[in-house]
């Protein structure tokens, strides 16, 4: 059940726009496009340091990231992520992320 649901996962997150939602200073909620990386035994999501959305995450408040759906009926099945966001600052793993990377990061 968990490799079928790791693999669903996969399927739904990597390389297509998700949709974080966070929660603002205020108590609005925030969401924002996003294309996650898998790789490294972990989900990755790469912004700006100066960001709302990083903000919003280092303010440790609750996170989940959403999949988008391929039609209006749900084809394809949805996948939500309720998880706690944790910062790094590694090169070696910001270098490792690069390269399980669907896109080009520069």
């Amino acid at each position: 059940m968990a490799e079928s649901l790791a693999q669903l996962g996969r399927e739904r997150l990597y390389g297509k726009i998700c949709y974080p939602a966070t929660t603002q200073p205020t108590g609005a909620p925030r969401v924002h496009p996003v294309t996650p990386i898998i790789g490294c035994d972990d989900l990755y999501v790469f912004m700006e340091p100066t960001s709302p959305k990083s903000r919003d995450l280092n303010a440790d408040k609750p996170y989940a990231l959403h999949s988008s759906v391929r039609t209006n009926t749900g084809e394809g099945g949805e996948f939500l992520v309720d998880v706690d966001a944790l910062e790094t600052d590694s090169a070696n793993e910001r270098q490792l992320v690069i390269e399980a990377s669907s896109y080009e990061i520069k």
